[in-house]
Parts: structure tokens; C-alpha cells; sequence
């Protein structure tokens, strides 16, 4: 390969690390490392969302969301009542 082809395949895979550094940055974390979780039954009526705020007022919905979403194995925000599932609680 001669150096304008190399030069464009590395421009082009330093493209792709910024792309994918700024997406992750988008990407809420988890708060998996939460000192204390409960276990609660799922209520008619209830939403992930709205467990976040009960449970965890304090931080971001979207953080104790995805933190709910990993813990308990879920493929999406769709819950059911009657279900058991972990959450974290604000200790803070």
C-alpha cells in the first residue's frame, strides 16, 4: 500500500474512535455498584421510570433505569405486574 492509502484507512479508523467515544459518552452508566438494593414487587400500573424516582429520587432517571434494566436481565423497559425485580435505593 503506498502512504496516501494508509494514511487514509488510519484517518478513517481514528474517525471511527472519536464516533464511537462520543456515542459511549451519551450512553447513561449504571449504578450497578449501588450500595443497597431491594427487592420490590411490580404494582399495576407501574413503570421502570417510576420506580427509578421512588426508589432513587436523587440521581438520574436514566442511570437508575439502565442500572434496573442490567441488574434484573431485562431486554427492555417493559415490566409486569407480579414481577420481582431488584433496584437500587439512594444511600446517599
Amino acid at each position: 500500500m503506498q502512504s496516501s492509502a494508509w494514511l487514509k484507512v488510519l484517518a478513517t479508523l481514528v474517525g471511527l474512535f472519536c464516533f464511537a467515544a462520543a456515542a459511549m459518552a451519551m450512553v447513561p452508566q449504571s449504578r450497578l455498584d449501588a450500595e443497597t438494593w431491594t427487592s420490590i414487587r411490580v404494582e399495576p400500573g407501574d413503570t421502570l421510570y417510576d420506580l427509578a424516582h421512588r426508589f432513587d429520587p436523587a440521581d438520574d432517571y436514566r442511570v437508575v433505569v439502565q442500572s434496573i434494566l442490567q441488574a434484573n436481565h431485562l431486554p427492555s423497559a417493559q415490566i409486569y405486574p407480579g414481577q420481582t425485580l431488584w433496584v437500587p435505593v439512594h444511600s446517599r
